[in-house]
C-alpha cells in the first residue's frame, strides 16, 4: 500500500523564495521549479458514507492528465500527515470504480454501490521543486495558492 507523508507549513508568500534559495534546499534540488493549475473534484455518496469512513475520493486534472485518487484518514502530528493513498491515471474525467475494489476499503465501496456525486471542486496553483538526497530519498518542495473553491 502506498503511503503519503506530508509536512504542512504555513508561511508568508515572500518566505518561499528564501526557503528555495537556502543552501540546503538548493543543494538537494534535482530539477526545475514547475507551476501548474490543479483542478480537483471530490466525490461521495448522497449520505456522505465515504466522509464518515474517513475516506476521500477525487478526480484531478493536472494539465491534460486525469488522476483518480483515494486517500484514507491517517494521522497528523505536529504538521506531519501520514495516510494511505492510491492513485491511478484515468483516460477521461470519470471515476473508474473497478480500481476501488483493489483497496482496503473495497467492502465500503461494494456496500455503497456506484452512486457517487461531486461534492465540491477546488482549483489550486501548485509550484513544485523536486528534491533528491544522498541516501536516495526523494521529496518535493511545494507551495499552493487557492485559485477557486466551490
Amino acid at each position: 500500500m502506498a503511503e503519503e507523508i506530508e509536512l504542512k507549513l504555513t508561511a508568508p508568500v515572500d518566505a518561499l523564495s528564501a526557503v528555495r534559495a537556502h543552501p540546503a534546499v538548493a543543494a538537494a534540488a534535482s530539477g526545475r521549479l514547475r507551476t501548474q493549475l490543479l483542478v480537483s473534484e471530490y466525490y461521495d455518496t448522497p449520505t456522505r458514507e465515504l466522509a464518515a469512513a474517513g475516506v476521500a475520493l477525487r478526480l484531478r486534472r493536472a494539465g491534460t492528465r486525469w488522476l483518480q485518487t483515494l486517500k484514507g484518514s491517517g494521522t497528523a502530528v505536529a504538521g506531519v500527515h501520514r495516510r494511505a493513498e492510491f492513485e491511478w491515471p484515468v483516460p477521461t474525467p470519470r471515476l473508474d470504480l473497478t480500481k476501488l475494489a483493489r483497496t482496503p476499503w473495497r467492502k465500503l465501496f461494494a456496500r455503497s454501490g456506484a452512486d457517487y456525486r461531486r461534492v465540491f471542486v477546488t482549483a489550486i496553483r501548485r509550484s513544485e521543486l523536486p528534491l533528491a538526497f544522498a541516501d536516495g530519498t526523494r521529496a518535493t518542495n511545494c507551495a499552493h495558492a487557492v485559485v477557486n473553491s466551490a
